[in-house]
């Protein structure tokens, strides 16, 4: 089985850069100097200076949240992004914006998921711990309300550190869902440190805050909504059994 996907893999990677159109989805203003780069579920408005993307936007639906694939695929570097070999030695973990799991319900999707215009620098107690919780919470919202859209990307600062050849290391990394349906909004912020899995209250902020720090602008709801309704455990099941099919 790993054969088989190792092939359509590299098979994929051929395909890929054909894929031009991009998805249909409302991109924030950006004030620094970003390259629009399409893929078939995604859009990255990616910071050729400083080597990470500023916004990945993507629309992640009911279905597509059920998502099964295997999570086959290796990083790899696409036009002017940094490469993966540059985190190497770094204790950053390569961090997915749109998660290889929110991609995981199509084969092409699942491997331009790894594409380094989707990749910051993630402290991997960050990475694997609150923040996969906050992945797997827009899963389930997905899954419960039909479709929400995604935008998710790092907060830097004027002067950030740097890995590799110039990859700027986040201060901080925010996410925006969208219910579609309605438009609610509910925006979170978390800093680059370890914060251990659990309750998400404490990293809702203000989109206003965020775009402050960012330096974007959305052209979103900014009523003030407090936490979602949140059904983990039937998402969870709902994924165990589309996945035993």
């Amino acid at each position: 089985m790993r054969k088989f996907w190792i092939f359509c893999t590299l098979f994929l990677a051929s395909l890929v850069a054909v894929a031009t159109d991009c998805p249909n989805i409302p991109l924030p203003h950006v004030t620094a100097d970003t390259v629009k780069i399409c893929h078939t579920a995604y859009i990255s408005l990616y910071d050729v200076k400083a080597h990470v993307p500023r916004v990945v936007a993507y629309e992640l639906t009911r279905e597509q949240s059920l998502g099964c694939l295997p999570r086959a695929s290796g990083f790899h570097a696409e036009g002017p992004s940094a490469k993966p070999s540059e985190f190497v030695g770094t204790h950053q973990d390569l961090g997915h914006m749109m998660s290889a799991e929110d991609a995981s319900w199509n084969a092409i999707t699942e491997y331009e998921s790894f594409s380094m215009v989707n990749v910051a620098p993630q402290e991997p107690e960050l990475n694997r711990q609150q923040w996969e919780r906050l992945e797997e919470s827009v899963r389930a919202w997905a899954w419960a309300r039909g479709a929400v859209i995604v935008y998710v990307g790092p907060i830097l600062s004027s002067k950030p550190k740097t890995i590799g050849k110039g990859i700027a290391v986040p201060d901080a990394f925010f996410k925006i869902i969208v219910d579609k349906s309605t438009g609610t909004v509910l925006a979170f912020e978390m800093p680059q440190k370890a914060i251990v899995k659990g309750d998400l209250q404490p990293w809702i902020f203000n989109l206003a805050k965020i775009e402050i720090e960012t330096g974007m602008t959305f052209n979103l709801n900014r009523q003030a909504v407090s936490m979602w309704s949140l059904d983990l455990p039937g998402w969870r099941a709902a994924h165990r059994k589309a996945c035993s099919k």
